[in-house]
């Protein structure tokens, strides 16, 4: 799994691809689809991807979600 922030929509859009193709999930760090306007992405396979969401979301502030 991954996951950053301040990331821009070039940084990601191919990842995003080859994830989504290979049955992974890509949210933004508040668990929504705005991962191109935000920047701040997870990307995993479905059960890697909620764990690495409940790691860092202690520590997401208002302003990265």
């Amino acid at each position: 799994g991954f996951w950053e922030v301040d990331l821009k929509s070039w940084d990601i859009t191919a990842g995003i691809i080859i994830v989504k193709e290979a049955g992974g999930v890509v949210t933004d760090l508040a668990f929504n689809d705005h991962y191109l306007e935000s920047g701040n992405i997870i990307a995993a396979n479905p059960k890697m991807h909620q764990l690495i969401y409940q790691l860092i979301n202690p520590f997401v502030t208002d302003n990265l979600k």
